[in-house]
């Protein structure tokens, strides 16, 4: 017996230790789904498991859909991105989902799920009630918790309580799915109900008495106390926003400035409107690994290289506008190859990264295109090689730009997205 209870003490501890400062997170967030599965009905878990996954694959498809057809006109440049665009791409969901609700019943995602919307009695929602459950589930829990987020601090505990009060406001609405029984804060507020498409008048009673509301209320709290107070959620934040690659470390001192300073007139040389085109040039002391590791083909023109490979490199990273059509990356990749004949140090490895940014409203597409190149030759006679490339694909998205979108504070998100309020 006794050595059982050390062997499970022996187990916990050896998994606090693995998880390191998400523990007391992981066990609070445990202590919360036991909760919930001995507190609320097991009808309200099955339908608020069912419409999450509607919801998921509404936002997909809108979303696929969005940047189909947004790429297209920015590639065009029958528009070009811009504060305006965003706000009319967030509202044009907003509208999509009312639209559907109000003459479909549902969203593709719910239709898909086998879930349906229809008053208490059984008839179609009307208008203003699908325009009212959407404001209420989407555009005022999302406004208010961007502009909770927007206060500007300088203080890592006054952030934690602004991501509390912002994650417990955005969970009320779905918690309250699993503790009413299967029916969403607006949905209660105006009679309506989401239900499977063949349930039957009765069968998935939906209340919210004081003790669930209390219940409610206290899972909110604490899923933002555990969100905005976990230690190592400030960290993974930054570190998302890092511009290099993840497990890198990077420093720009004032060499590397005047590094940029002087590569910029080469990189716009015979680019049209560089300053609608182009955002900023910044280069980097990078220490760790290549991004990409030279490809079989290229081990040959990379062996000058790797020989004096010690673990640090330059990286040019050149952010286009988010106008940027797509010739223009040609352009400016091609006058910065050129310009790395102006370098000295050789051999050594540089990487270039364009990166490319979409700003599409609820989220933002950047696409970086990291090119590995090896500098050979002389100072009279430099080679600049390209050993290795690789592209990805980053998905960003901000409670606060929606918020602003929201109440068409585009002053703001201009600032912030680097883009032109109107599309003219």
């Amino acid at each position: 017996m006794g050595l059982s209870v050390v062997s499970a003490f022996s187990s916990v501890w050896e998994f606090r230790h693995r998880i390191g400062p998400f523990f007391f997170g992981s066990v609070v967030l445990l202590a919360l789904a036991v909760a919930i599965l001995f507190t609320v009905p097991i009808k309200g878990i099955r339908l608020l498991a069912r419409r999450l996954v509607a919801f998921i694959l509404d936002f997909v498809l809108f979303g696929l859909t969005t940047i189909g057809v947004a790429w297209l006109l920015f590639e065009t440049r029958l528009t070009r991105p811009s504060a305006l665009t965003s706000m009319a791409l967030v509202w044009s969901w907003i509208w999509l989902f009312v639209l559907l609700d109000w003459r479909f019943a549902g969203t593709p995602g719910k239709k898909i799920m086998g879930l349906r919307l229809k008053g208490r009695a059984g008839e179609s929602p009307s208008f203003l009630g699908c325009v009212a459950r959407n404001l209420l589930t989407f555009v005022v829990p999302l406004s208010i918790a961007g502009y909770i987020l927007s206060v500007l601090t300088f203080s890592k505990r006054t952030q934690s309580v602004e991501w509390t009060l912002a994650v417990s406001l955005l969970s009320l609405v779905p918690l309250s799915i699993a503790f009413s029984g299967g029916q969403s804060l607006p949905d209660l507020l105006l009679r309506l109900n989401v239900v499977p498409k063949r349930s039957h008048e009765g069968q998935f009673p939906a209340s919210l008495n004081r003790r669930k509301w209390l219940f409610l209320v206290l899972a909110s709290l604490l899923l933002g106390v555990t969100y905005g107070f976990m230690p190592g959620m400030g960290d993974i934040a930054s570190d998302a926003k890092q511009p290099l690659f993840p497990g890198h470390q990077s420093r720009a001192t004032e060499a590397e400035a005047g590094v940029a300073a002087t590569l910029w007139p080469r990189v716009i040389a015979g680019v049209q409107d560089p300053e609608e085109s182009l955002q900023d040039l910044h280069v980097y002391s990078t220490f760790g690994d290549l991004p990409t590791r030279p490809s079989k083909g290229d081990l040959q023109g990379a062996e000058t290289c790797q020989a004096s490979f010690k673990r640090s490199y330059l990286t040019i990273r050149l952010q286009l506008a988010p106008g940027a059509p797509t010739m223009i990356a040609y352009s400016v990749f091609a006058n910065m190859v050129s310009s790395l004949n102006h370098f000295v140090g050789r051999p050594a490895f540089l990487v270039l990264e364009v990166s490319r940014r979409r700003s599409l409203g609820a989220f933002d597409i950047e696409v970086p295109e990291d090119y590995t190149l090896c500098l050979t030759g002389s100072n009279a006679s430099p080679e600049n090689n390209v050993v290795a490339a690789s592209s990805s694909i980053r998905v960003e998205g901000s409670f606060n730009a929606l918020a602003w979108l929201f109440l068409g504070d585009l002053g703001k998100y201009s600032y912030v997205e680097k883009c032109p309020i109107y599309p003219w």
